[in-house]
């Protein structure tokens, strides 16, 4: 069972607070000034949804239990360690797991597993070591302990120490060699590098402090970037995800999800983002007792609003429908991104036990969820 508040519907600036700031839910209604835009505000208990206000609006939940099917097709333990991340590889074949003894490659069909790199070898950010694949699964880049990048080869072989990077390592691969890195001079840029031959590309500009980026958009056009005013002496403190177009250098859109977040410090960053196969809508996930909250890009409107009573630990979008996976401690959820409705419920962690998910992420064909767990479990389901 799931206990939570889905709020649906579309609004123009300012939805903040108890949910909103600059303007309150009422009946229903959010108001601000002389906007007024309807949100559907369902409580969902035990297979039920109760709409607030007597507002008309979607479907929330039909069945929390129903399992839609979903199977374990094969697990495994990584080492015992507690896993804090697992990435599959663009092409579907590959697992990278980040754990505290490093980082291994899981090939699927094979189930065979080599270490990448070793125990102490990339930095720890927010639950996550960071890695990211490249377009043709050779190579991994991972953001070192010693503020450089370190590239490998998926294998296990070979590996480079490439330019300095920011202290909290950020590295993303884009679809043509193209590695977002945000240098170790905190400044208001990114670094678009060829990771193999060494060479900067260009850069990208942002309104704010660069901190952090997120995964590219599906097409390799648009790069999320954290970016803040933190511990500037002149500035308002102020933070937001701005969307920044690769090939044109310009800000198409800036997210301040401080006004979802209102309790959230302004050096908090999301865990994850997660792009929308069209690329017009990304979810933010601050983890644990925070929703997920599901954005038009372009408007940076908020569009849908999941929380539940028993906290997330991760999501992934689904590749190609309008779904998402969000996981709970032992539960994964498949939600509707347009609706909110809930779609279906597995139970992949053995509710007697203390094991909890701790990651989750879709194949690129959306027919294997793999699941990671605290107790570093592995497994892989389909059937969903």
């Amino acid at each position: 069972m799931v206990t939570g508040i889905i709020i649906l519907g579309f609004a123009v600036a300012g939805f903040v607070g108890g949910f909103v700031a600059g303007g309150v839910i009422a009946n229903g209604i959010w108001q601000s000034g002389s906007a007024a835009s309807k949100v559907v505000i369902a409580t969902v208990v035990g297979g039920a949804a109760a709409m607030a206000g007597g507002t008309t609006g979607y479907l929330v939940a039909n069945n929390l239990l129903d399992s839609g099917g979903a199977k374990i097709v094969y697990s495994m333990n990584i080492d015992n360690d507690e896993i804090d991340s697992v990435v599959w590889s663009p092409g579907g074949n590959f697992v990278a797991v980040a754990h505290s003894g490093g980082v291994d490659v899981v090939e699927y069909e094979k189930k065979s597993l080599v270490t990448v790199y070793a125990r102490g070898e990339l930095s720890y950010w927010s639950d996550r070591f960071l890695v990211s694949w490249s377009p043709d699964e050779k190579w991994l880049a991972g953001a070192g302990e010693d503020s450089y990048i370190h590239i490998r080869l998926a294998d296990g072989g070979d590996f480079a120490f490439f330019r300095a990077a920011h202290d909290w390592g950020s590295v993303e691969w884009g679809t043509e060699n193209q590695l977002a890195v945000v240098p170790p001079e905190r400044g208001k840029l990114v670094q678009i590098i060829d990771p193999l031959r060494e060479t900067l590309l260009h850069e990208l500009h942002t309104d704010l402090y660069a901190d952090f980026t997120y995964q590219w958009s599906p097409d390799g056009k648009l790069l999320p970037v954290y970016t803040d005013s933190y511990g500037v002496s002149n500035m308002e403190p102020m933070a937001k995800i701005e969307i920044v177009d690769n090939e044109k250098d310009k800000i198409i859109s800036s997210i301040s999800y401080h006004e979802i977040y209102p309790e959230t410090p302004f050096t908090y960053f999301p865990n994850e983002v997660e792009w929308s196969s069209d690329g017009e809508k990304i979810a933010t996930f601050f983890g644990k007792d925070y929703p997920v909250v599901i954005w038009d890009v372009r408007k940076a409107i908020p569009l849908t609003i999941i929380q539940p009573e028993t906290g997330f630990t991760s999501v992934s979008w689904h590749p190609f429908e309008d779904e998402i996976a969000i996981s709970s401690y032992k539960q994964v959820y498949i939600f509707s991104t347009i609706t909110g409705e809930l779609l279906s419920t597995a139970q992949v962690i053995d509710a007697d036990t203390h094991d909890s998910i701790t990651s989750i992420d879709w194949n690129n064909r959306g027919t294997l969820l793999v699941i990671g767990s605290e107790e570093g479990l592995l497994s892989f389901w389909g059937g969903w």
